[in-house]
């Protein structure tokens, strides 16, 4: 699989643009075991906080996780090759 050079971005995660698929909808209602992984949140205080502010909405979760992520929150190192390992363990 080859994989985009570099750190992803926001846009390029949740653009529907250029025929990429958004990765906070494509996510779904799997934001829990996606958020618990990437962000290290071993306990789920920090999805569950998540969850709560954003009402359950679950694309506004999963960008608020993946935005948590890129500022440094979790996971390291911020690459797609990251992103793409956490996303292999939820069966995606």
């Amino acid at each position: 699989m080859s994989l985009p050079p570099g750190t992803p971005t926001l846009p390029e995660l949740v653009s529907f643009t250029d025929g990429r698929v958004s990765i906070a909808v494509q996510i779904g209602v799997n934001y829990l075991n996606f958020g618990t992984l990437l962000l290290k949140d071993n306990n789920g205080a920090i999805v569950t906080a998540l969850e709560n502010e954003h009402q359950r909405n679950a694309e506004r979760i999963n960008v608020a996780i993946l935005q948590k992520w890129l500022q440094g929150g979790g996971e390291m190192p911020v690459t797609w090759s990251t992103l793409v390992t956490v996303l292999q363990k939820i069966g995606m």
